[in-house]
Formats: structure tokens, sequence, C-alpha cells
């Protein structure tokens, strides 16, 4: 959830000067946490909560990065979804 709430700050207004530690940090936080989060109310122990952290870290950093440039060089129709939406937003996802 913190991840979305960063994301959701960075975005609007074309302002946002981000650099890459904090584009993975949203990253890492979006899809990561909910992964953790359902580990725990399934009961898992310690070292399984950390085992799927650190695999969840690297595939929801793999998807969100995956996910940002598919929506900038595909098209809606491609993708089943719509795609520009950061970039009609102003969103800025790196330092230019």
């Amino acid at each position: 959830m913190a991840g979305q709430v960063a994301d959701l700050k960075c975005g609007g207004n074309g302002q946002l000067d981000m650099g890459v530690e904090q584009l993975e940090y949203i990253h890492l936080h979006k899809t990561a946490a909910s992964a953790v989060a359902g580990a725990v109310l399934g009961g898992a122990g310690e070292e399984e909560i950390e085992r799927l952290r650190r695999y969840s870290r690297c595939t929801g950093l793999m998807f969100q990065v995956v996910d940002d440039v598919l929506d900038v060089t595909k098209s809606s129709a491609e993708l089943g979804k719509t795609c520009g939406k950061d970039l009609v937003a102003g969103k800025r996802r790196t330092r230019s």
C-alpha cells in the first residue's frame, strides 16, 4: 500500500523529478506488500514470509517495470486496458 500511496502522490502536474531510488521504492512496495500480507494472514512462519518477500520483491519490480514500458509502447487494443494514462497525467517516471 505504501507504494501505491507514493505513486498517487507523484502524478498529475508534471513537476515530479523522480530518481531511480524513488521509482524502485514505488515499484517494490506496490506489489510485494500484498504477497507478504497474504502470507502473514495465512499464518506463514518467519522463514516462509522472508522467502516470499524476496521472491515478490523481484517479481513485483519486474512486473511494474514491464507495465510501465508497455504503457508507452503498446496500444490499449493490444493490452486490453487503457494505455498512456501516466503520460496524459503528466507523470514522469525518471529524471530526464
